[in-house]
């Protein structure tokens, strides 16, 4: 019998036949990403435990996204590793990262193990988990001599479709089954009262809308003018408190600063509040206004109606998945040249070219269906 590293795929697939599929598989998903694309593994998870309801689902992923899983009963076990920015590294990642290693090592072997996010560090730890079933997208991959890491492939061509179905199809391809990816699911865990006692000014009896306008990247920003236009129309016109969805960054929360001291009435989270909270906030919420950012997707998961403003990046990719929302695009040079040519230090010409007008028009539209 060949090693496991060596069996091709007729070999697979006679396995596959004769393997037991309802009980105690034992399944392993990689994906290195930021906390969005943690998230939108979770439609992923959701079919795996209702196919395989006795299965282990473990799930390796990046040090600072686990809150977005916490509480998801179709996960069985959740391990982490460090950041890949070694300035932002310490000693409690480094021992993160070999106690990950030494649990997948020392486990009993995967059934299947995949590498969600095409990394060197997944590939290595796909290949440490002694999978019998070794799988990656390879639709526009370089994998090159990595390939041999792997011994099923996803060629599912991802470029133009939502990242929930580049996941979704990944596994299930290689899995030899046909099914659909349902919404995303996020449990907020989170009693109203936790969110009044950190924002005493927030009346979540009252309706309100949640605008996230803040990102790590500058360019994917919108002018802070024009949420401060947006917030007093919202708030004359529908009625409806404005709170702003910040994280604990120093340069967001004054970024928001400047829209809360031009506007009566409008909170600021300011960094306070948890993903769970800032989901349990969005469950409660009449509507969500904001950019290409996680906290779009914790919308789109909390079934929010949603409206989200696209600049450079391809919302076939990244639009919100399975809620009721409205795209706002910027008209972009990027797109067009299929790699971004704009000042990556300042707002894209492609979200100063979205008007007040056109995101309010969009809001009358996605309230009034």
């Amino acid at each position: 019998m060949p090693p496991f590293w060596k069996k091709d795929n007729a070999e697979i697939t006679q396995e596959n036949e004769s393997h037991p599929t309802m009980t105690k598989m034992r399944i392993l998903i990689i994906k290195l990403k930021h906390i969005g694309d943690t998230l939108l593994m979770t439609p992923t998870f959701r079919w795996l435990r209702e196919e395989y309801p006795d299965a282990v689902i473990d799930v390796v992923i990046r040090s600072g996204t686990e809150s977005v899983l916490a509480g998801n009963p179709d996960i069985s076990n959740i391990f982490l590793v460090a950041r890949p920015e070694t300035k932002k590294r310490s000693w409690h990642d480094l021992k993160s990262n070999i106690q990950t290693a030494f649990r997948i090592v020392t486990s009993p072997r995967y059934d299947y193990a995949f590498d969600l996010s095409n990394s060197d560090r997944a590939k290595q730890l796909v290949l440490l988990s002694r999978a019998r079933v070794r799988g990656i997208n390879d639709w526009n991959a370089k994998l090159g001599i990595k390939r041999k890491l792997f011994n099923a492939f996803s060629s599912f061509p991802w470029r133009d479709c939502h990242q929930v179905e580049k996941d979704f199809r990944t596994v299930t391809d290689i899995m030899g089954r046909q099914a659909k990816p349902g919404p995303l699911v996020m449990l907020p865990l989170t009693a109203p009262s936790e969110i009044e006692n950190a924002l005493p000014d927030i009346q979540l009896d009252k309706p309100y809308a949640v605008f996230h306008p803040t990102s790590r990247w500058i360019y994917k920003q919108w002018d802070h003018h024009r949420w401060i236009e947006l917030a007093t129309w919202l708030q004359k016109e529908m009625g409806l408190q404005v709170v702003l969805s910040v994280g604990p960054d120093t340069r967001e929360i004054e970024y928001a600063s400047r829209i809360v001291r031009a506007c009566n009435g409008v909170v600021s989270t300011g960094g306070q509040l948890t993903l769970p909270q800032i989901a349990a906030l969005l469950q409660k919420a009449h509507l969500f206004v904001g950019i290409d950012t996680a906290v779009m997707h914790l919308s789109a998961a909390m079934q929010t109606p949603t409206i989200a403003l696209f600049g450079a990046n391809n919302e076939n990719n990244w639009k919100p998945w399975r809620c009721h929302h409205r795209l706002v695009l910027g008209d972009c040079s990027c797109k067009r040249n299929n790699k971004l040519i704009c000042d990556k230090s300042r707002i894209f010409p492609c979200m100063e070219s979205i008007s007040v007008e056109q995101v309010i028009e969009d809001i009358e539209m996605l309230l009034g269906d």
